[in-house]
């Protein structure tokens, strides 16, 4: 690599590496490793001076089986390493400057499951608010940089040494939807998917405000009462638009609206069939 590392910071054990692997196989893994990483940390932001970098090192667990640590830790920024070169610093004060990414890297890594755990808090009380049908307001874009953030994150569990103390982080579980508090009513025809529904949303013009604009919704799930289920399955047979009431979801940390969650119908009668006399 073009720029050694300045000063270790973080060791994390490569896992799911077969016995026998190339060169660049642990290259990939070290890089996907590192990229989540800057991205949990927002490195971009955090760092001012210098770059997260790494190395590797071999070690040897308690039962005699070899291993490979990566070794996390700074290198000069571009601009920096000229600036060294040119001897527009001293010494003292890159020095001083690496000193400083260091301390806010350490911090940031001691504070993610803190941080994560409160994000993932915020969003379950925003859950909760719309289930119950209580007004919530719209998502702030710090808590929605976050979430994407957090499942935007291939590795869900971090365990390793973090200024030689043990140091771990486990990602905390994010809802898959976001859905609005609004109950809507509208008329859709419906397309068979493999475990639930497409709704085709009729009458924009009669379509509450929220999804006027939207054109088709994904229903992931079916009715758990079978003859709810049974209702909508003999509708989609027959291609007749039904009146249903739902609740509309959104991917979390975005506002557009994807998803679709039964509530029930709007004319139950007209969507049942009468039991002959």
């Amino acid at each position: 690599m073009s720029n050694p590392i300045l000063t270790p910071i973080l060791e994390l054990k490569l896992t799911e590496l077969t016995p026998v692997f190339e060169a660049h196989q642990l290259e990939e893994k070290a890089t996907s490793l590192l990229q989540d990483l800057r991205t949990l940390l927002d490195t971009k932001t955090l760092l001012q001076h210098t770059a997260l970098t790494h190395t590797f090192r071999l070690v040897v667990d308690d039962r005699q089986e070899p291993g490979v640590l990566l070794v996390i830790g700074l290198a000069l920024s571009n601009q920096h390493v000229l600036d060294f070169q040119y001897e527009t610093r001293s010494l003292g004060a890159m020095e001083q400057l690496i000193l400083e990414d260091r301390k806010k890297v350490v911090n940031a890594c001691r504070n993610l499951p803190t941080q994560s755990a409160l994000v993932a808090i915020e969003f379950s009380q925003r859950i909760s608010a719309a289930c119950l049908n209580l007004p919530v307001e719209d998502i702030q874009p710090e808590l929605s940089k976050r979430l994407k953030v957090l499942l935007g994150v291939k590795r869900r569990n971090w365990h390793g040494v973090l200024t030689d103390h043990p140091w771990q982080h486990q990602l905390p579980a994010i809802a898959k939807y976001e859905w609005r508090s609004e109950l809507l009513s509208v008329r859709v025809q419906l397309q068979r998917e493999r475990r639930g529904f497409s709704l085709r949303l009729m009458r924009p013009d009669s379509l509450p405000t929220l999804i006027r604009s939207v054109q088709k919704l994904r229903m992931p799930e079916r009715p758990a009462d079978i003859d709810k289920a049974s209702i909508l399955d003999r509708a989609e047979y027959t291609r007749s638009p039904i009146d249903m009431v739902i609740r509309a979801g959104s991917r979390p940390g975005s506002d557009q609206l994807i998803v679709a969650d039964f509530v029930g119908f709007k004319l139950a009668d007209q969507a049942k069939v009468l039991p002959p006399n």
